[in-house]
């Protein structure tokens, strides 16, 4: 969520972007008002904006604090939205929700520019410019989710970052505390599902070297074959060899007409 200036005064129209989209799924919700903006830049945020535009919006933006290319949706997510109509409006921090005696007026943002450390890290510094602001009656939240650790005594070994996260090898997911490991979104943040699987693949071989009494810093070969234990249901496996298949676009409906329904297909491949 965000804690700025008038999110509770005009809460009514400001919903989160997960918990809509939920009741819109079961038919709790069924239009919106015509001017939303949409806050992320992930890919609940592209749900959110492209099913607006299909019960009611007609101005809708999606607004966005990173630059485009660090968004964390799937590109194709960003292309679906703009084939669709709706701007993408980047470098943009949410600084406060002006409203009307409790009825949402607008968004007023911050224009900002990325900053990166030595060690990748980005910080978001403000350029200066003058504070946009959007006319909207209706905000979705789709900021995100953030870590948060504080279940973890910080006197056990586990070290953490200025960002709350987790201080890790980056190669083996081990944590200063040498028996715990770390990976997917609790390790560097969000990222994607292919991220997660890989951090968890690193760390089962760190963690079997660490229990086989062996450096955990060792990586095997890189054409090293690992065969898995079957143990119980889990002994099925699925067919993963890489097609060489050649790629088709598939083809779209054409937009006047997938935005009428919600219910309608948009690729017709």
């Amino acid at each position: 969520d965000l804690d700025v200036p008038g999110r509770k005064a005009a809460a009514k129209h400001i919903p989160l972007g997960i918990d809509w989209l939920a009741n819109v799924a079961f038919g709790h919700v069924t239009s919106i008002s015509k001017r939303v903006v949409v806050l992320g830049g992930g890919n609940t945020a592209m749900d959110c904006c492209r099913s607006a535009r299909r019960l009611g919006g007609e101005d809708v933006k999606v607004i966005v604090r990173s630059g485009f290319e660090q968004m964390k949706a799937s590109p194709w997510e960003k292309e679906d939205a703009m084939h669709e109509g709706i701007p993408i409006l980047n470098n943009l921090v949410p600084k406060n929700f002006t409203h009307n005696g409790g009825r949402l007026t607008g968004v007023t943002f911050q224009k900002v520019r990325s900053v990166y450390d030595e060690n990748g890290r980005r910080t978001l510094v403000p350029t200066g410019e003058p504070d946009p602001h959007f006319v909207c009656d209706t905000v979705l939240v789709a900021v995100g989710q953030e870590n948060a650790f504080p279940w973890i005594e910080r006197d056990i070994g586990i070290e953490f970052d200025k960002w709350g996260l987790p201080k890790l090898d980056e190669r083996t997911m081990q944590s200063t505390l040498p028996n715990v490991f770390f990976g997917g979104d609790a390790a560097f943040g969000p990222k994607n599902i292919i991220w997660a699987v890989a951090h968890g693949h690193e760390a089962a071989v760190s963690i079997d070297r660490l229990l086989n009494g062996e450096d955990v810093a060792a990586r095997p070969a890189p054409t090293t074959s690992l065969v898995s234990q079957k143990m119980g249901i889990h002994a099925w496996r699925y067919d993963n060899a890489i097609s060489n298949d050649r790629r088709l676009r598939v083809p779209l409906r054409d937009v006047s007409a997938a935005l009428k329904n919600i219910r309608i297909e948009v690729e017709l491949g």
